[in-house]
């Protein structure tokens, strides 16, 4: 007898038999392993499930029984409920805790709706999960969810009503107490219809009743949330709600006060005036549509209209216009043209549109395959939807089981079902594996755009296809979009779509309007939050800006403020670096506020760890030539103020200090010195260098004075033989090898005349040391 997890008969052998294998489940061994204790809850489940089909009853509470159609129809629920995404991994873990064995960290459920579809240890632990919730009904099942975090609406997410013994248990424990639309503010006051975060604004149309922008805003809530629950994204809502705002923008007034000559008038405006392509068109008027269907379906609404009758939008309205279709709009033949202005409008379209737009105007006046298909193509026999669509051809369920063979997948082994039986087969997870966006390299598990070498991610797209002109201005870009906030339906450029700036009437600063005042003038976002300072923060006492319920803007800088200061104590371990920290990080805060001193002080902590890396000893003795080593080229360019700060707290010397300058010209040299290594004179300049080193640390030995090997000195020595080598050029080139050193050194002194008392000691060196490299 076929069961909706395994093959099983009244005998025993069959408890153990695979039902899309045929294997034993006992000897199976997979990519994973199966735990001994997940087969042997899975047997378990095997046996509870045969009892209930050989006896017609299935016992989930002790002498209560219940038939074994809808016995297996809520096991057949509850199996969905672990392959259901997100909610099948905590319940795993909650289920694998329960059963004390491990979880199955580092991986999730293939999220198959079909069981048999999964691997066998996926199969093994829905099983087991399931076996534990009924050993101890309905508290192992009501505990689990409430630990998995599963609510009433991920355990009936489908259309078909629950069993009565399910849907009574769930809806006692996991269904929350407040009804859909409801909600509860603060202070106790009931909330029917609170605006999500996320939904688009609602229109504001001029004239309209508070009662009629009361329902409006109950209408536009009621089917955010309505979509929301039944599973599509935010994005996917807002668009649709979008389309219904253009409509109500369009007629001026709520869509159940319209007619179907103010659909019509809208389907003329988007199709012809406004050229939108077929597909646009046919989501602009399908999103009015479902829009128009759901405020039918609700109590709430018949009840504050009950004479209302609400305009419908039919399936001739959804065509979409175009030439040739619709011909009540077109003139064929020396036909009625029909309104003022439609045909010329229909005219000019014909020349913008192009052969695609025309081929998919083509597709969407064929029969559409899939959920509108109601005739399957192998058997002639009715259906609400297609269960397969293969190679063109639609198959109903009875045709998809028999004409569908059960094969493996040739890389991972599931089960895929293929016309025959045809070989080999590829899973569609398999498939779509690996597979990356030619253009960023993410991974793409659902394609955007299906080009020759390869597929394209939602965001990369729109770069592989032509850029399109403005509405407004013209201009060819690939990020038009709409600006309904701005009142702009077209879609602009993203330069057209930035808001206008006006003088604000209380600062006079050129910016974006916020709010307009008792006369219209314009007020900007600076202004408008200055009027607000009346919050009284539970913190600090005082009043001020709102951030939040619990703090001003002031404290939560503050509070952000205190802990990058923490950070930087604890990243640093040297005493005198710590105190300079704190003072510099209190002087800012007094100077220029919490929010500025913040950004600042992100910027500077790079320049106290290095000082606190530099110190050397236990004293904490400051190593300058570290120091700059560390900064690099830059220097304290861009440290200025932290290093002024710590220079008056008699911590580090003065920026313009003679310590400071030897150290930075020591710096310059040995930058000069790394440069020199990826040349040709590098070896020469390294000798030079220590031969200066070496001439400086005699003339120390002897106590003389050190004025002529000053770092500043030096630096302007090695400044001076990097340009005559750069000059001169490689002696061993063929045009440089007949040229004497006393020639280069004339020619080098009337081209550079101020290196002349700084390049004597190099040529000097050259003589002494160099004079086999450089000899003509």
């Amino acid at each position: 007898m076929p069961v909706m997890f395994h093959r099983v008969s009244p005998d025993a052998e069959g408890l153990h038999v695979c039902h899309a294998c045929g294997g034993s489940l006992t000897d199976v061994v997979t990519k994973d392993g199966c735990e001994e204790d997940w087969t042997s809850s899975a047997l378990d489940f095997q046996r509870r499930v045969a009892a209930a089909i050989g006896c017609g009853w299935g016992f989930p509470i002790e002498r209560v029984p219940v038939h074994v159609l809808p016995y297996l129809f809520g096991l057949r629920l509850m199996a969905r409920l672990f392959l259901s995404g997100i909610p099948a991994g905590r319940l795993c873990e909650v289920v694998a805790r329960k059963l004390g064995v491990d979880p199955p960290v580092g991986r999730r459920l293939s999220g198959e709706k079909v069981l048999e579809k999964c691997r066998v240890d996926e199969r093994m632990m829905v099983m087991a999960g399931l076996e534990w919730m009924m050993a101890g009904w309905p508290d192992n099942f009501i505990d689990g969810c409430r630990e998995a975090h599963v609510r009433y609406s991920d355990l009936f997410r489908n259309k078909f009503p629950p069993p009565y013994w399910l849907h009574h248990v769930a809806r006692e424990h996991l269904l929350s107490k407040q009804p859909c639309g409801s909600g509860r503010k603060k202070g106790g006051r009931k909330t029917r219809f609170q605006v999500p975060r996320k939904m688009v604004p609602i229109p504001v149309l001029d004239g309209l009743g508070e009662d009629e922008s009361r329902l409006l805003e109950w209408a536009c809530v009621s089917w955010y949330r309505a979509r929301r629950v039944a599973g599509l994204r935010t994005r996917s809502v807002n668009r649709d709600l979008r389309c219904v705002y253009g409509f109500i923008r369009y007629i001026g007034k709520p869509p159940w006060c319209c007619d179907e000559r103010d659909i019509d008038r809208w389907s003329e405006e988007i199709g012809l005036r406004r050229q939108l392509k077929p597909d646009t068109q046919r989501t602009y008027l399908g999103a009015l549509k479902w829009f128009l269907e759901h405020l039918g379906r609700q109590r709430w609404f018949r009840r504050e209209c009950p004479v209302l009758e609400l305009p419908r939008v039919s399936e001739e309205q959804l065509i979409p216009h175009a030439p040739g279709v619709r011909g009540g709009n077109v003139a064929k033949d020396g036909a009625s043209p029909g309104p003022v202005g439609v045909v010329e409008a229909q005219e000019s379209s014909s020349d913008v549109r192009t052969m695609d737009d025309r081929e998919k105007l083509e597709r969407c006046l064929l029969p559409v395959r899939g959920k509108r298909n109601k005739i399957c193509d192998c058997c002639g026999r009715g259906m609400p939807k297609a269960t397969r669509i293969f190679e063109g051809k639609s198959y109903c369920g009875t045709c998809y089981a028999r004409e569908f063979a059960p094969v493996p997948c040739g890389k991972c082994g599931a089960t895929v079902r293929t016309l025959g039986g045809r070989g080999p087969a590829i899973c569609q997870r398999c498939e779509i594996a690996g597979r990356k966006c030619i253009r960023c390299g993410k991974p793409v598990p659902r394609a955007s755009l299906t080009l020759e070498n390869g597929v394209a991610c939602a965001s990369c797209a729109k770069y592989f296809k032509p850029p399109v002109p403005c509405a407004k201005c013209g201009a060819p870009s690939r990020h038009l979009a709409r600006a309904f906030k701005l009142g702009i339906d077209a879609p602009v450029c993203p330069k057209c779509r930035k808001p206008p700036k006006e003088t604000c009437s209380i600062c006079g600063k050129s910016r974006a309007v916020r709010q307009r005042g008792a006369e219209g003038k314009p007020i900007c976002w600076s202004c408008v939050r200055a009027r607000e300072a009346g919050f009284l923060c539970p913190k600090c006492g005082r009043r001020g800006i709102r951030r939040n319920d619990e703090e001003c803007e002031d404290c939560y800088w503050n509070g952000r403020f205190q802990l990058l200061v923490n950070k930087g104590l604890e990243s640093l371990s040297v005493d005198w670096v710590r105190e300079g920290w704190s003072a510099y990080a209190k002087e800012r805060a007094r100077s220029i506020g919490s929010n500025r001193a913040l950004l600042k002080l992100k910027k500077h902590l790079p320049l106290f760890q290095l000082v606190d890396r530099s110190c050397r000893g236990d004293a904490g003795t400051l190593d300058l030539d570290a120091l700059f080593m560390g900064l690099g080229s830059g220097g304290l360019a861009s440290f200025g103020k932290p290093w002024r700060a710590l220079s008056d707290l008699g911590l580090v010397p003065p920026m313009g200090s003679k310590t400071m300058d030897d150290a930075r010209c020591m710096e310059r040299c040995r930058e000069m010195l790394r440069t020199a290594e990826k040349c040709w004179y590098g070896t020469i300049l390294e000798g030079y260098w220590t031969h200066l080193l070496r001439k400086k640390d005699a003339q120390v030995a002897k106590g003389w004075e050190t004025a002529g090997f000053a770092p500043r000195t030096l630096a302007a020595y090695m400044k001076a033989a990097v340009h005559f080598l750069e000059f001169m050029g490689d002696p061993q080139a063929e045009d440089t090898k007949a040229i004497p050193l006393s020639r280069w050194s004339r020619d080098f002194y009337n081209a550079y005349p101020g290196y002349t008392a700084s390049i004597l000691a190099f040529v000097k060196y050259l003589n002494i040391y160099q004079e086999k490299m450089l000899r003509s």
